[in-house]
């Protein structure tokens, strides 16, 4: 199937959708699947094979490639908004700095521990894994450009020193904080959520889930 329901309306592709997936259960007949919509991938898909420019960049399940990804790039495609990136590195003293940073991290205090020091790499973390902070607690501060606010979440677009970011926060913390275009405003990294990334070669050097078996990845 080649993008069959990308001409469809998003209530007729939802309903096209569940119809499909249950047809293709009650058949049992292994069907290859091309889209470039992540919602249609990530549901209906048992195992997602990801390709840039027609290489293969990681084949696994829906959940792997989403919390486990295999490279630069499939972090950045797999998510919506997708994952955000600022460029860092770790100093000889093993802390971690970066020119959007508020202040150098302890690596000893992550779970990039392992990454050793001088190396310049790119510091990944999903928009979902941001929460609002004082500028005593916050780990980067960023202008407000744009809130959109989504009913069930908000979406909250930030300007950096280098690297435009998206925070994702609950419609609750949205009205608590009330933000808006032009405001300057901080945030803190959950660290037990963080990934890392050789700027390079766009491998991944760390995610912080454990591995399983049934990963399977080609870079």
């Amino acid at each position: 199937m080649d993008e069959p329901l990308s001409n469809l309306d998003a209530q007729l592709r939802s309903d096209t959708r569940s119809q499909i997936v249950q047809l293709q259960k009650q058949l049992q007949v292994t069907t290859i699947y091309v889209t470039h919509d992540q919602i249609e991938a990530m549901t209906m898909g048992d195992r997602i094979v990801v390709l840039n420019k027609g290489d293969i960049q990681q084949i696994d399940t829906p959940l792997n490639i989403y919390r486990k990804p295999a490279n630069l790039f499939v972090a950045g495609f797999m998510g919506s908004p997708p994952m955000n990136f600022l460029a860092v590195n770790v100093d000889s003293n093993a802390y971690l700095s970066g020119e959007s940073l508020m202040k150098a991290i302890a690596i000893r205090d992550l779970p990039i521990k392992e990454i050793g020091g001088n190396l310049p790499f790119a510091l990944g973390f999903r928009p979902e894994d941001l929460q609002p902070a004082t500028a005593e607690t916050a780990h980067i501060s960023g202008t407000v450009e744009l809130v959109e606010a989504l009913g069930s979440e908000t979406i909250v677009l930030l300007k950096l020193q280098d690297a435009e970011i998206r925070a994702r926060v609950s419609a609750d913390t949205g009205l608590e904080h009330h933000w808006k275009i032009g405001d300057q405003s901080f945030w803190r990294f959950d660290l037990n959520k963080l990934y890392a990334f050789d700027r390079q070669s766009g491998v991944t050097l760390h995610h912080p889930y454990p591995l399983t078996s049934s990963s399977l990845t080609r870079e």
